[in-house]
């Protein structure tokens, strides 16, 4: 998970732990709870991104692909 630093730069806010998928590729993921102002600096209009790997035992881990979004889209959905 990455917050906006300027146009088209990002610093990483939160990184996951590695999970095992279970039986039929699900992943349970722990909960992790970060506050807006650490992921958005209390802007619920300034984007996030989220990006997606697959981990691999060789170390090179496969970028599955990201998606760009807002709190304020999140919130919406709830």
């Amino acid at each position: 998970m990455y917050r906006l630093r300027a146009p088209g730069q990002y610093s990483p806010v939160y990184k996951s732990e590695v999970r095992k998928a279970a039986a039929g590729g699900i992943v349970d993921w722990n909960e992790a709870a970060i506050g807006t102002t650490d992921l958005c600096n209390d802007n619920i209009e300034q984007e996030i991104k989220f990006e997606f790997f697959r981990s691999e035992t060789s170390g090179s881990h496969k970028n599955l692909g990201h998606h760009m979004t807002t709190m304020a889209s999140l919130k919406s959905i709830q």
